[in-house]
């Protein structure tokens, strides 16, 4: 071995470092994209009122939904479970998050930013999916079940959307492992400099 000479060539050391930080920069990359919002970032608050006008009926309680706590990709809770002509109140915690229905006219369609608000009277029974548009492949989705469901209901542990992050992570590791165990065990024989 020479000290301080530099062949060119990639040892598997250099090569499995490159391949970590690259899948690391993408993994990083795809979170940055999905976070910036296109968009009205105007930070201010643009309540808007919602469909229902909770007036008669003896009107049900507001429930309060974060959007985005702590800049995470989830609504806080994720499922909410109310009584018909209870309210839902959206407040978003960081930018770059919409709430829309799966099915139905309700919802905040617009991108919006910290301080914004939106509540929703339900009166029907029935149960309600939304998601947060530009993060929907991360899993920002939420439900309101409105009416009483039967009792007997399990409790999220962990939201879907943290187990899918999970699932994934894992699976990424996993592979990066089964592709380094290859290269090391089935690299070749390489010729060392000057023997």
């Amino acid at each position: 071995m020479s000290e301080g000479k530099d062949d060119g060539g990639v040892s598997r050391r250099k090569f499995l470092r490159t391949a970590a930080g690259t899948a690391t920069a993408a993994g990083a990359t795809g979170t940055a994209a999905a976070q910036e919002g296109g968009g009205n970032e105007s930070g201010g608050n643009m309540s808007a009122g919602g469909n229902g006008s909770g007036g008669g009926g003896g009107g049900g309680a507001t429930t309060t939904v974060a959007v985005g706590p702590g800049g995470q990709l989830v609504f806080e809770p994720e499922e909410v479970e109310i009584e018909p002509g209870g309210t839902v109140e959206w407040v978003w915690e960081s930018g770059g998050h919409n709430v829309v229905p799966e099915e139905g006219e309700w919802g905040y369609e617009e991108i919006a930013g910290p301080g914004t608000t939106y509540s929703h009277t339900f009166e029907e029974a029935a149960s309600f999916e939304y998601v947060c548009e530009p993060h929907a492949g991360a899993g920002m989705v939420g439900s309101v079940t409105v009416g009483s469901g039967g009792g007997g209901g399990s409790s999220t542990i962990l939201p879907s959307s943290a187990k899918a992050i999970g699932v994934a992570a894992t699976a990424a590791m996993m592979s990066t492992l089964g592709l380094a165990y290859f290269f090391i065990r089935y690299g070749g024989d390489y010729e060392q400099p000057g023997e």
